[in-house]
């Protein structure tokens, strides 16, 4: 592996939120920055939607929105049938309103190259193996195309999404408030325009359509481990046989089979403390939420920005930042179970079906894992 990888901070994961940590860590501060991203930007990525709410960030992060979001689709506010046989807005899943349909591999590279570009060195198809040492002398192996390399970084930034890999290897404990399987469909050269997302119940869980770059349709299935299985959701009959029992989105969705077919955990979780002397968890690896509250991009660049923030007051000899962090993540976690819980009991149509029971009833018990 090329060049030393030794930096101030070595962030895992390039998406958004350690994007959006580098980018502040450079604008900022003198601090070196290491960004290893384990892929190359080609695997699929639940979140399509970005609020217009969001121009404060780019400011801050010294991003041009314009050319950042030139070739991405404006999208105006969801509609929704959640509670109701009819089309409507609903409040909690357009947390975003009007804003942006993303291709999010696309974006995300964008973003890291952003990054790259105010000096952090960006290092693709890198993942982190081990973490050892402590905090002020973090030493990473980094496995890239068969090679390993050791790092060595005084704050390591965990940004690898729900795994959260490094802070459950530095003993970071979580709280598990739900699960969710995401079965997404990808269908190119659609021929289809819609005005935003689209949103709609269905006994086994629930469904969102959404535009997104060069005429391509997300199809995206919500549901949980139980139906997944038993229905053998992530093969492509099953997926159009429970497609063909919506109201709404079978009229939209194209008669072929799709172009991809993926199924994807998406928890609903956080970490007990998002931070701790040394270290941060950023984006989905300190509070990893249902697409049902659409604010996960907007969290990502929060989250990212303000651990960039926390680790630049630590190493100058001032904590505080770490606890005001960690403190702000569960704020955040414990506003977003209450609501979320509020919006899935209006959906009453299903209310004896396995799936909305359990979530009409308070979701999964708290358990910390």
């Amino acid at each position: 592996m090329p060049g030393a990888l030794d930096a101030d901070v070595v962030i895992a994961g390039a998406g958004p939120a350690g994007a959006a940590a580098a980018l502040t860590l450079r604008r900022y501060t003198n601090l070196s920055v290491t960004l290893l991203e384990r892929s190359s930007f080609d695997e699929p990525r639940v979140g399509e939607l970005a609020s217009a709410g969001l121009s404060p960030l780019w400011t801050y992060l010294g991003l041009d929105a314009d050319a950042l979001l030139r070739g991405h689709v404006a999208a105006r506010s969801p509609l929704a049938h959640w509670g109701a046989s009819s089309m409507d807005f609903t409040g909690f899943v357009a947390a975003a309103t009007h804003g942006w349909a993303l291709d999010r591999r696309r974006f995300d590279r964008d973003l890291a190259r952003a990054a790259q570009r105010a000096g952090a060195r960006l290092v693709e198809r890198a993942v982190v193996r081990e973490v050892d040492g402590a905090p002020g002398a973090w030493s990473v192996r980094v496995e890239r195309d068969g090679r390993s390399a050791q790092c060595a970084a005084r704050v390591i930034v965990d940004a690898t999404g729900p795994s959260a890999r490094i802070a459950r290897r530095i003993g970071a404990a979580f709280v598990d408030d739900d699960s969710l399987y995401a079965v997404m469909a990808r269908f190119e050269d659609a021929g289809v325009a819609l005005p935003g997302l689209i949103v709609e119940p269905a006994a086994e869980g629930w469904w969102y359509a959404v535009c997104v770059p060069d005429d391509v349709l997300v199809v995206t299935f919500l549901t949980d481990r139980a139906n997944l299985r038993a229905l053998h959701a992530a093969e492509a009959p099953a997926w159009f046989e429970l497609l063909a029992r919506t109201t709404h989105l079978r009229a939209i969705v194209p008669d072929r089979r799709p172009w991809s077919l993926d199924a994807l955990f998406v928890p609903s979780r956080a970490a007990a403390s998002a931070a701790g002397v040394g270290w941060f968890a950023a984006g989905d690896a300190a509070l990893a939420a249902d697409p049902l509250a659409s604010f996960g991009i907007g969290f990502a660049l929060w989250s990212g920005a303000h651990v960039a923030r926390a680790a630049a007051g630590w190493l100058r000899g001032d904590p505080r930042g770490i606890d005001a962090y960690a403190r702000g993540v569960a704020t955040i976690f414990a506003r977003y179970r209450a609501r979320r819980r509020e919006v899935y009991a209006r959906e009453r149509r299903w209310s004896r079906a396995p799936f909305w029971r359990s979530r009409i009833a308070g979701g999964k018990a708290e358990q910390r894992v």
